[in-house]
């Protein structure tokens, strides 16, 4: 099965599934990304908030 683009091109199945495969990776590296800047927010925000706790404990 061949797709056609507009400009007249044709993609092969092989092209469609490597296209595929790299729009998937491009879009798990951002959900890591967004995982990952979530979970340092929420580690720095609990350090922040038992640094502010021992303060007002002295």
């Amino acid at each position: 099965m061949e797709k056609k683009l507009d400009k007249g091109k044709v993609l092969t199945d092989q092209q469609n599934n490597m296209m595929k495969s790299a729009k998937l990776e491009k879009a798990t590296n951002i959900g890591l990304e967004l995982t990952t800047n979530f979970a340092l927010g929420t580690i720095k925000n609990i350090v922040t908030k038992s640094l502010k706790d021992n303060d007002k404990n002295k």
